[in-house]
């Protein structure tokens, strides 16, 4: 999930993909995207998810990854959104952690948490069933 890596890592993250891919090779990546016109907003002001769930982090859009793939040899040659699909998973996560919520909590963890895991789960449900937030897997060829 590239989201994860952070964006001062994408460069060194894809040079790293290059220097390890052989010629011909090819790499998947997976990563939540925000849409391309909402990035310069969405990277000036730090979201909930990134002060609570994943600091650090910083979800790309696909003309953020095309920058940091200018330097290397990689190209992206596919594309599949699979945001829809990811919803639907995100909603089955969350019932699974409600309908284990009591051993969830016998592992120690509180209310505290069991709200803060269940808001994330439900927004970012709502994210992806509304377009706001997309998934892809990304094929990079070099």
């Amino acid at each position: 999930m590239l989201e994860a890596v952070g964006e001062k890592l994408w460069k060194p993250f894809f040079a790293a993909c290059d220097r390890l891919l052989a010629p011909g090779g090819r790499a998947c990546i997976q990563t939540i995207l925000v849409p391309d016109e909402r990035l310069s907003a969405y990277r000036a002001s730090p979201d909930w998810i990134e002060r609570h769930i994943f600091p650090g982090c910083l979800i790309p859009s696909r003309a953020a990854i095309a920058k940091a793939l200018e330097p290397t040899r990689l190209r992206a040659v596919a594309d599949t959104e699979i945001g829809g699909n990811y919803a639907l998973t995100l909603r089955r996560w969350r019932e699974r952690f409600h309908e284990n919520l009591a051993a969830v909590r016998a592992l120690g963890y509180d209310q505290r948490f069991a709200r803060t895991w269940d808001f994330y789960l439900a927004s970012c449900e709502a994210l992806f069933r509304t377009g706001h937030l997309g998934d892809a897997q990304v094929v990079l060829a070099r």
